[in-house]
This record gives C-alpha cells, sequence and structure tokens, in this order.
C-alpha cells in the first residue's frame, strides 16, 4: 500500500545553538513544508530563518520540548496535514533522511508512529545521551516488547 501524506516538518529549537539555519534550509529542500518553532534562539539564529519560506513561531518564555512538539502537532491539525516529522534544530539529524520515515509510513496500511535512529551503523560510543537512550530503549523493552535502537530519538513521524 502506498497512502498518500500532507506532511509538515517541525524544527524545534531550544537555544541548542546555530544548526538552526542550515537545518532549515535542509528541511526545506525536501519538499515539505516547514514550521520552526523556537524558544531560547539566539537573535543571529532568528534573523538566519527570517526570509526563508517557512512559517517560525517564536516562544518568548522558555518551553520543554514536550511544549514545543505538542505545539507543532497543534499547528499541523489547524492546517489540515495528517502527518507530522519533528527533527530538532541542533543538526543532530539530517534532514535529507527525512524521506526514510517517509516511505516506511506509506507503506504501512493505517497511520502510525515511526521513530528514527541516530548513528545505526556506528559504533556505539558513551557520550552524554548514551545514558538517556539507553533508559529510553530499556522502558520500551520491558513495557512494550519492542526492541528499538533508538526510543529517545527526536527525530519521528507521526500521525495528526
Amino acid at each position: 500500500m502506498n497512502r498518500d501524506l500532507r506532511i509538515q516538518i517541525v524544527i524545534t529549537d531550544a537555544g541548542d545553538g546555530g544548526a538552526l539555519p542550515a537545518v532549515t534550509k535542509a528541511a526545506l529542500a525536501t519538499g515539505y513544508e516547514v514550521l520552526v518553532i523556537t524558544t531560547g534562539t539566539d537573535d543571529d539564529c532568528t534573523r538566519a530563518i527570517a526570509d526563508l519560506p517557512c512559517r517560525h513561531i517564536q516562544q518568548k518564555a522558555p518551553s520543554s520540548k514536550g511544549e514545543l512538539l505538542l505545539l507543532g502537532a497543534s499547528e499541523a491539525a489547524q492546517q489540515g496535514y495528517d502527518t507530522l516529522i519533528t527533527i530538532d534544530g541542533d543538526g543532530s539529524y539530517n534532514p535529507a533522511d527525512l524521506h526514510l520515515l517517509v516511505d516506511l509510513a506509506k507503506s504501512r496500511p493505517t497511520p502510525c508512529l515511526v521513530i528514527g535512529a541516530r548513528g545505526i551503523n556506528e559504533q556505539p560510543t558513551l557520550t552524554p545521551g548514551h545514558g538517556k537512550k539507553a533508559a529510553a530503549n530499556f522502558w520500551v523493552r520491558l513495557e512494550c516488547g519492542l526492541e528499538l535502537p533508538d526510543a529517545h530519538s527526536t527525530f519521528r513521524l507521526y500521525p495528526v
């Protein structure tokens, strides 16, 4: 089965660094609509995306990652999208890989959650995020019986 999807990419950035403009440009190059939601992002990053053909919401008060994602889902629903792809603005994921999530979702007969994984072909290293990734993988395996390579990943495709 190959379903048609109305997709919006939501890039969240909580002041993670200067990668936001490059991530936004790469996401726009995929051909999907892009919404950037920022909180705590420096003015240089905000100015760097100001002229790009994407929507931008600047949260004035600090917001959690979950709050930013819920705002993105709400905005996508209001705009009539049926699928949301989330990606961090810090450059930890490559927007050129979005097609992998989309292809998998389109191959399923019903809407589904697709979770991308970081460094699946790399040698394991102990990074600051390694503990979070291991903990997320453990709890998903324990509670759901699923073996996921990166349950902590924020590179995801959701049905709206």
